[in-house]
């Protein structure tokens, strides 16, 4: 009787064995079969503090942007400087070569718009700024309003650092694959006249296509008698400034000794336009081929070719 009991037991044995292992599966992943204890997790207590974190940057950053802004408005160098980090190397510099081609192109505002969506600091940056620095991008419209009323419009990243209870600018520097706006070349010489405005890196550049500017509009009132337009152009200091100034690929502009675009490389009919100088060409060209380079390019300008929709042998006469 022992012995058949015993017999009978061991598969009941057996069975209560599996049972046992499948609740300890169930307890340690969980009723669906899923294995939860592989899966990380965040508490929901650390979601809510990065939100907040992210939160307050971004309004920290925008109350900046508004300071900084106002100061342009009102011509105040001090203040414009007050809103940038006195403590980050280069920063000071920085800031005051922008204030200084913002304030020569008479540039009264950027109206900045935060955007956040950063490419994050390189390492080196992290490690100089500390974890209290970000990167970010930064919308921005402005217009030459003494040359060309019309708005370019594109967007720029900023380098913020967090000092207390505000935020303080580092570094402006173009987004990718955008245009680099003329003011965040190094220091601007810029020229004028009642109808024409040169922003180049030398004050000799910013003279010899001055001159060619004020002829230039004298040559194309006699062919277009109705126009009454003004002429902008930018003479970078070198390819590689050329180069950004167009978001262009390396030695692309390398044979060519102007181009008429609009400021932000959009095509809305309300868009500035510029003419952008390769000095390294048109220097080769000599007087008189320099002035029919730049008289060509300005009646492009008069013709608002850089927007129209049009057969390139028409555009180019």
């Amino acid at each position: 009787m022992t012995g058949r009991l015993s017999q009978w037991l061991r598969p009941v044995a057996a069975v209560a064995g599996v049972v046992a292992v499948a609740a300890v599966l169930v307890l340690v992943n969980g009723h669906d079969g899923s294995d939860r204890s592989l899966s990380p997790r965040i508490p929901p207590t650390c979601q809510t503090n990065q939100a907040d974190s992210a939160g307050e940057r971004n309004a920290l950053a925008s109350r900046a942007l508004k300071r900084q802004d106002a100061a342009l408005r009102l011509g105040s160098q001090a203040g414009y400087l007050a809103t940038w980090d006195s403590r980050a190397q280069g920063a000071r510099w920085h800031a005051e070569h922008i204030y200084a081609n913002l304030r020569a192109l008479r540039i009264t505002e950027l109206d900045p718009r935060y955007d956040g969506a950063g490419s994050g600091l390189s390492l080196v940056a992290q490690q100089r700024l500390g974890t209290d620095a970000w990167k970010a991008e930064v919308d921005v419209s402005y217009a030459l309003a003494a040359s060309d009323p019309r708005r370019a419009e594109t967007t720029v990243s900023f380098t913020f650092v967090r000092r207390g209870e505000v935020a303080l600018v580092v570094a402006i520097e173009p987004a990718e694959s955008k245009r680099t706006p003329i003011w965040l070349l190094p220091r601007l010489n810029v020229a004028r006249s009642a109808r024409t405005l040169v922003a180049a890196t030398t004050a000799a550049e910013a003279r010899r296509v001055g001159r060619h500017l004020r002829q230039a509009v004298e040559d194309v009132e006699k062919v277009l008698p109705s126009w009454a337009g003004k002429l902008v152009a930018y003479v970078p200091g070198n390819s590689v400034q050329l180069e950004a100034l167009l978001a262009a690929s390396p030695g692309s502009y390398d044979g060519i000794a102007a181009v008429t675009t609009t400021v932000d490389g959009s095509e809305r009919q309300d868009a500035p336009v510029v003419i952008v100088v390769n000095p390294a060409v048109l220097d080769d060209l000599g007087p008189i081929g320099s002035h029919v380079v730049v008289t060509h390019e300005s009646t492009h300008v008069a013709t608002n070719a850089a927007v129209v929709k049009m057969p390139l042998w028409v555009a180019e006469g």
